[in-house]
């Protein structure tokens, strides 16, 4: 499963990916095997820089009160 999306990934099929399974376990299975050969790859991000999404964005914006 992990060569196929690599290789969508790295021929510029596709930008990202939209995963939905079917039941728990399968979501399991990807979360503890598939997820962690993608990032081996270098495909997924282990995490991200900025605590929200807009500053992740680099777009500005107003602390909440």
């Amino acid at each position: 499963f992990a060569d196929r999306l690599e290789e969508c990934f790295r021929s510029k099929a596709c930008d990202g990916f939209n995963i939905a399974m079917p039941f728990t376990s399968a979501l399991d299975d990807f979360i503890d095997l598939v997820l962690p050969e993608l990032r081996r790859r270098g495909l997924v991000q282990s995490g991200y820089s900025a605590a929200t999404l807009r500053a992740h964005l680099g777009l500005a914006g107003e602390d909440r009160q």
